[in-house]
């Protein structure tokens, strides 16, 4: 059975994490994604970002990481005879896809009115910062600022400690997997229509969209949003993290009957019938007299012993380290670790993603070298010879 999107192609135009993030998804389900890269530029900047970079080689893990199963073109778009190539492989492809300033794609003629000539088909998905076409195009942007300035970072942590953005770069992943979507969603438009669009994805806009419900709360009732110690939900109680006698575990009682269940297996059948505590709205106000309480219990036992009580019962976690959630033997049941072969590191071991499909997947290939399939692009997609491939890369063009 083939992969969802096999037969679907996207020139790339991306740097660092969060478009190759987004088109890695695309590339895991079978599509085929031509990276396009700067040719005076020696390609991604991503190539060399440390730790783990060999010596004499323009690549890194965190490269690799982010660009496996693409191809690489390289292709100098300041050049007319670079824009006369890009549009030749518009015209036998379904999306163009960049994670540029948000004023570039305008600059560099990438809009759908700019490639809509080119193919009506084609669908034009821009992920920026601060979106297309306002006051804040030009601003550069990386994933920790737009953290600071939506407010996340200022809600998460302890209460009283300095603002802590989240352990990982969750605003440019999150911007990754919106735009891909998006650009998905315009390509079945324009399979069903014959017409493209332009679609615009901000990294900010991503990260006001998943304020969610707390937007919610404070826009309609004035909600203050506040940080909640051992990183408690705010407003469902007990959720959150508690100490046991060798570590930490995280409980959720999302529903009345996960406290239930909770007051039984910790020996205190009589908290279910006390008025402070039986219903969310009473948790909630006396928070303060039951946290406590539990935290005195939790630590009578291991976290073992605890997790193994509830089972199902009350939903729970271990808190892991990295080392060992990734050695989690549910990662092995659910074929989330691949292995490939790159000829500097060696083995290379990475995620796979999280989207399964009946598909068997395809064979990790490691990304590219910086324009490793050129010549390959070129010929087999953009019609040109041999000689002709030649003449351009002699002017610079690849």
């Amino acid at each position: 059975m083939d992969l969802p999107l096999k037969g679907i192609r996207v020139l790339a135009i991306t740097q660092y994490g969060a478009g190759p993030f987004g088109m890695l998804q695309l590339a895991e389900l079978g599509a085929d994604i031509i990276k396009i890269e700067n040719p005076l530029t020696r390609g991604d900047v991503a190539r060399t970002v440390p730790p783990y970079l060999e010596e004499g080689v323009n690549d890194s893990i965190y490269f690799q990481a982010f660009n496996r199963n693409t191809r690489s073109l390289t292709l100098n778009l300041q050049l007319p005879q670079g824009t006369e190539v890009l549009h030749r492989l518009i015209k036998v492809s379904h999306g163009v896809y960049s994670n540029l300033r948000g004023d570039l794609p305008t600059r560099m003629k990438l809009r759908y009115r700019d490639l809509e000539p080119v193919n009506p088909a084609i669908v034009t998905c821009h992920l920026t910062g601060y979106g297309l076409d306002n006051s804040q195009s030009r601003r550069p942007s990386y994933d920790m600022l737009v953290q600071a300035e939506t407010g996340m970072m200022e809600i998460t942590g302890e209460p009283g400690a300095p603002p802590a953005r989240s352990g990982i770069p969750i605003v440019d992943f999150a911007g990754g997997y919106n735009s891909a979507f998006a650009l998905v969603s315009g390509i079945l438009k324009a399979q069903m229509t014959g017409k493209g669009c332009d679609l615009d994805v901000s990294l900010f806009d991503t990260a006001v969209s998943m304020l969610s419900y707390m937007a919610s709360w404070h826009l309609t009732r004035g909600a203050e949003i506040r940080r909640e110690p051992d990183s408690s939900h705010p407003s469902q109680v007990p959720s959150g993290v508690f100490p046991t006698k060798d570590g930490w575990i995280v409980i959720m009682c999302a529903k009345e009957e996960f406290f239930q269940s909770l007051c039984d297996i910790l020996g205190h059948g009589e908290w279910k019938d006390d008025r402070r505590f039986r219903r969310f709205a009473d948790r909630l106000g006396n928070r303060s007299i039951l946290v406590p309480l539990l935290k005195e219990e939790f630590k009578r036992k291991t976290a073992k012993e605890w997790l193994d009580l509830m089972g199902n019962a009350v939903p729970s976690a271990p808190v892991h380290d990295i080392a060992h959630a990734l050695t989690d033997p549910f990662l092995q049941e659910r074929d989330l670790v691949l292995e490939m072969e790159h000829p500097a590191f060696g083995s290379i071991r990475a995620i796979r993603s999280s989207v399964k499909s009946d598909a068997a997947p395809s064979e990790p290939r490691p990304a590219p070298t910086v324009g490793q399939n050129t010549d390959e692009i070129l010929t087999e997609l953009g019609g040109y010879s041999p000689d002709e491939v030649k003449a351009l890369r002699t002017a610079g063009v690849l």
